[in-house]
């Protein structure tokens, strides 16, 4: 940095000016006005990207305002519009990195505004948010323009991982715009990352979700954005319905388990009532399950008739213990207590062949063991069972709490 301060500004000669080489060589293109800027953007892109890898956020963007001041045709020379991409990502997270050195960045409280000094700090701390999700934009863009998915893949991952916080606590509502074009980009990509997809399409169809219920408009194709895919009609139900396909079209089952259950809530949005949605045909077992599950949840006068058509699936979708323990639990709350029972059966039935402990499986098995044993609790009837019987069962349960208790020892709070 101290090097970079002695020196002046630099000056192009005009190409007019420079001396004509000896024996008529053709001048090198690189000392030309246009060259010489070419090989200064791309100094500055070095100095740039070598800054942030040793977290130097000041120097990093001083260095990126000059390497990206320069606008330059994808087609004509693509090792530079490859490292402008990188040089806005680097720029971003250097502007992060500063937000969260004085607690500033997405998720934390803003200062108190009603002062002057207040409300300068909020203006100042809301335009570097905004710079922030503008780099990892214009990397995408420069990646879209140059069909390298990697730089778009990239940008997405960066606008998820610095926007956790928000996305977690469901406060991410001024990223409306940016989950559209973010979103759009990812399919645009031969091989967009299914998880990553997902989690992205989720947030954006929670946002469609309230945008519906408060009566706002949908705002896609995003501004600005040119080629964006065809994603449903201009209404935010129908928009976000044809999001949802699109993710659970990449991601298996279990992977798209958010999405499909988004998109049940948004077509009974779509259809009037919850009793209006239909589990589509076309759906693999697994994935009819997961989004029975969530009719279930959200169609409470015909819940015993979802239970029955869920459990219809049982056979078809394997020993899934997490949904066969959802499953177990909604049958047992309808009153069908064998069904209840067989199906957390069904549920435990991998846990022996299991050798090491696996926290996020463990917690379903203890679920499973819980509702096994509480079925047994709740068919003892003093009218048709003795005593001897109701103890029977009653320790027929109590083998199950305490295997649910061993499994829940190792599962995760």
């Amino acid at each position: 940095a101290d090097m970079l301060s002695k020196t002046g500004p630099p000056q192009d000669r005009p190409s007019e000016e420079c001396a004509t080489p000896e024996l008529n060589e053709p001048l090198d293109p690189v000392f030309l006005e246009a060259g010489v800027t070419r090989e200064r953007a791309l100094l500055w892109g070095d100095i740039a990207l070598v800054a942030w890898r040793g977290l130097l956020s000041k120097l990093t963007l001083t260095a990126a305002e000059n390497a990206t001041d320069i606008e330059v045709d994808a087609a004509e020379d693509r090792d530079l519009v490859i490292q402008q991409a990188q040089v806005w990502f680097a720029s971003a997270e250097a502007r992060f990195l500063q937000l969260r050195e004085k607690a500033w960045e997405p998720g934390r409280p803003l200062p108190d505004a009603t002062t002057k000094t207040g409300q300068s700090q909020v203006d100042f701390i809301l335009e570097q948010r905004r710079k922030t999700i503008e780099g990892f934009i214009k990397g995408m863009r420069l990646g879209l323009a140059l069909k390298e998915d990697w730089l778009v893949a990239n940008g997405a991952a960066c606008i998820w991982n610095y926007h956790l916080p928000l996305f977690s606590s469901r406060t991410h509502a001024g990223l409306y715009q940016t989950l559209e074009e973010t979103v759009a980009s990812l399919l645009l990509i031969d091989s967009p990352p299914a998880e990553l997809f997902c989690s992205l399409a989720e947030a954006l169809t929670f946002l469609l979700e309230a945008r519906h219920v408060a009566e706002e408009g949908c705002e896609y194709p995003p501004a600005g954005m040119e080629g964006a895919p065809d994603l449903g009609d201009s209404s935010c139900i129908g928009h976000g319905v044809a999001v949802c396909k699109a993710a659970a079209g990449l991601a298996a089952p279990m992977v798209a388990k958010r999405i499909l259950a988004a998109q049940v809530r948004l077509e009974a949005l779509k259809g009037g009532n919850p009793a209006s949605f239909k589990v589509p045909g076309d759906a693999t077992p697994e994935a009819q399950l997961i989004m029975l599950l969530e009719a279930i949840k959200i169609d409470t006068n015909g819940k015993e008739g979802r239970v029955r058509e869920a459990m219809a699936l049982v056979p078809t979708v394997g020993s899934n213990p997490e949904l066969l323990a959802l499953l177990a639990k909604e049958a047992l709350s309808v009153g069908d207590y064998p069904a209840a029972m067989n199906i957390a059966k069904r549920a435990v039935s991998t846990a022996s062949r299991i050798k090491n402990t696996i926290p996020r499986l463990w917690r379903w098995f203890a679920i499973a063991e819980c509702v096994h044993g509480q079925a047994l609790v709740k068919q003892i009837d003093p009218e048709k069972h003795d005593i001897s019987a109701q103890d029977m069962l009653k320790l027929e349960a109590v083998g199950h709490f305490a295997v649910a208790a061993k499994f829940a020892s190792s599962a995760p709070l």
